[in-house]
């Protein structure tokens, strides 16, 4: 997902509701559109949010030159737009480009689940994997068919980025090659475990058992993962926040400790 808005506290609103969002991930935001359109033309986006009421260039202006861009990046050939806009009059121009839908400001969450749905049932019909939250595994497949192993969510430690595979680590020497790429293969993982901490690595929250230093250490595997830089993965340091508390780890010493320690 991505978020085009010149009210940076607007693009904020809609951010607290996609980090919560299962199946999606933050691409990029930005309160230049002229900065949005650059960045579609490189990276992969299958949901933008695009404000109408822009200084630098309206939303109005934005979607023709969009649909150029999908030309030539046929990674967003499949975008769906979602407007958001404080009035409802701009409206019939948008839907001839056919938009997945429009909100009025401010979004409130049912009705930004509810274009949420829209777009996950538009993308499944092209194709996109978009994971029932009752779904609790993988299949993954052999070449040419013959033969499927099932991966639990709950047994994947951490996910790594490979050129234009994933790999997913199911213990210390043990991981699944699968032949999605990275960004996608986040897509199809609960978002409430799986977060990214660096551009090529995200993590289980259920197998983290501590940080050292800038290192996330894992249950299940010997390796430390990097972490990327501080407010790079508010998702992850938003999940350290809510659970860290001040404190340490001390051992109680047994009977047998404190006679000997007393002789």
């Amino acid at each position: 997902m991505a978020v085009i808005d010149d009210d940076q506290e607007a693009i904020d609103y809609l951010v607290r509701y996609i980090t919560l969002t299962d199946d999606f991930e933050l691409v990029f935001t930005t309160t230049n559109p002229k900065d949005g359109l650059s960045y579609l033309k490189r990276l992969e986006v299958h949901v933008l949010f695009l404000d109408i009421e822009m200084p630098l260039m309206d939303g109005l202006a934005f979607l023709p030159q969009l649909q150029a861009i999908k030309l030539i990046n046929k990674r967003i050939a499949q975008i769906e737009v979602i407007v958001c806009s404080a009035y409802d009059r701009f409206a019939i121009n948008t839907y001839d480009y056919k938009v997945a839908d429009y909100l009025l400001k401010p979004v409130v969450l049912d009705r930004y689940m509810q274009a949420v749905n829209e777009v996950k049932q538009r993308l499944q019909a092209v194709g996109l994997n978009a994971l029932s939250a009752d779904n609790r595994c993988l299949l993954v497949g052999y070449p040419g068919g013959t033969a499927l192993d099932r991966s639990n969510y709950s047994d994947i430690i951490y996910v790594e980025a490979k050129d234009d595979k994933t790999w997913l680590w199911v213990g210390q020497e043990e991981y699944f090659e699968v032949n999605v790429g990275f960004s996608n293969m986040l897509m199809r993982l609960p978002k409430s475990n799986f977060v990214q901490v660096h551009r090529s690595f995200a993590v289980s929250l259920r197998h983290v058992k501590g940080l050292r230093d800038n290192k996330i250490l894992l249950l299940g595997t010997d390796r430390e993962i990097s972490r990327g830089k501080k407010g790079g993965y508010p998702h992850f340091e938003r999940w350290l926040d809510d659970n860290a508390v001040s404190g340490r780890k001390r051992v109680f010493p047994t009977a047998r400790s404190v006679k000997n320690g007393a002789g």
